[in-house]
């Protein structure tokens, strides 16, 4: 008996997507060819705030105030790509946007500030590469859908 696997089972048919809502009125537009994604961790530092009548002598932390989380985003490059222009505006301009992150039916949202879009390589004889870096400073609760 051969086991087959679909796309969807293993994991390789997973519909991701990377939007930016900005201005007012808002303006939504894709974020395209991201490649080796990782969600952002946005976990605060443990401050030990254990003390000499901590319980049963264990210590104790809670959580400390975060750094805003400086998130890379490895594109696929292609010149003359229309929202280009858009995010070197957005790194100018400082503006707090929307990441917007969908990843299947999972739709999540987070503050942040574009802080840099730039090619990084581009070989001879494979595709062109970008990063897009992304000041995030915390996830918003819920999130306006996408229309």
């Amino acid at each position: 008996m051969t086991r087959q696997y679909s796309e969807a089972k293993v994991g390789l048919n997973l519909d991701l997507q990377f939007h930016i809502r900005h201005g007012d009125p808002a303006a939504v537009f894709e974020i395209m060819g991201a490649e080796d994604v990782d969600f952002p961790d946005l976990t605060p530092p443990q401050i030990d705030v254990t003390h000499q009548r901590s319980p049963g002598r264990v210590g104790e932390t809670k959580n400390g105030p975060r750094d805003p989380l400086i998130y890379e985003l490895p594109l696929q490059y292609w010149d003359g790509w229309s929202d280009e222009a858009i995010l070197r505006s957005l790194a100018a301009s400082e503006e707090v946007v929307e990441l917007l992150i969908t990843l299947g039916t999972s739709f999540r949202g987070f503050a942040a500030r574009i802080l840099h879009f730039d090619p990084t390589s581009i070989p001879m004889k494979d595709k062109a590469m970008a990063v897009v870096k992304i000041a995030i400073m915390g996830e918003i609760a819920n999130p306006t859908a996408l229309a």
